[in-house]
């Protein structure tokens, strides 16, 4: 007698599972167009969102790349605008979201005025170094057959 109350507690479950299922079948023909509409919509913002994320990346990157540029007109290793510097790539924009070159500027002199050995290097070097004597000497035909 068990088994004979548990095997129609067993079924009604049963039967109320395909009952469901037989709404949803009746009921999706209809609701299958807002239904495809909409996860038209969300794949295409799953898109948008992909390619506004990539786009974003690059224009980042153009942008660090401006900022180093502009950077090593004073920095001799242009990095450490960020490294030393501790700035992060918004500080150098403005409203609009452009680069601000008086910002680079103004942040890398600071970077010189603090450590002065990280200013560029751009004419340290002896211009003279490697000619030996004479730097006016002029070359002729005549210079070549020479014995010395």
């Amino acid at each position: 007698m068990a088994d004979e109350t548990t095997t129609p507690a067993t079924e009604e479950p049963q039967a109320a599972a395909e009952v469901t299922e037989e709404h949803t079948e009746e009921s999706s023909p209809n609701e299958s167009k807002p239904h495809k509409e909409a996860a038209r919509y969300r794949t295409q913002l799953r898109e948008a969102e992909s390619q506004l994320q990539v786009l974003t990346e690059r224009l980042n990157a153009f942008q660090r790349a401006d900022v180093l540029r502009r950077a090593g007109e004073h920095l001799d290793a242009p990095e450490d605008i960020f490294t030393v510097g501790g700035h992060a790539l918004e500080d150098f924009l403005d409203e609009a979201g452009e680069v601000d070159p008086n910002k680079v500027e103004e942040a890398s002199k600071a970077i010189v005025e603090s450590r002065p050995g990280l200013a560029s290097r751009v004419g340290a070097y002896d211009r003279y170094q490697a000619y030996g004597g004479k730097v006016n000497r002029e070359l002729n035909w005549a210079d070549l057959f020479k014995a010395n």
